[in-house]
């Protein structure tokens, strides 16, 4: 049985209880908005900060020389072990080529067609 002696009382309970639950994710919505807000004030500063990272990262394990690809006859991997040469101990050679997989297809890209142009 209900605590409700008509079904007034009742749709007026609901209807507080739906309202002060409505305030709560009004409040909840604009945390959010704030947070994103204050996330996205900075995004484009931090995505030219990480790509810049990434490219200063790539320079450093590569070798102050690219090695050459035997126009394009060179093992891609035997190529990539050549280049990136300064890799630190703690990283793998495979770790490292697949995480810079698409920097090391376009430099090995470049030398290869610096060396068909050469001929």
């Amino acid at each position: 049985m209900s605590n409700f002696k008509t079904l007034e009382e009742k749709f007026l309970n609901d209807y507080a209880r739906i309202e002060e639950e409505n305030e709560k994710l009004k409040a909840e919505i604009e945390q959010l908005k704030d947070q994103i807000a204050k996330q996205s004030k900075n995004f484009i500063l931090d995505k030219m900060v990480s790509v810049e990272g990434r490219k200063a990262v790539f320079e450093k394990i590569c070798s102050y020389w690219t090695p050459g690809t035997n126009k394009g006859e060179c093992d891609f991997d035997a190529w990539a072990m050549d280049l990136m040469s300064n890799l630190p101990r703690s990283v793998s050679f495979k770790e490292a080529r697949d995480y810079f997989n698409d920097e090391l297809e376009l430099r090995y890209e470049e030398k290869y067609e610096e060396e068909v142009k050469s001929e």
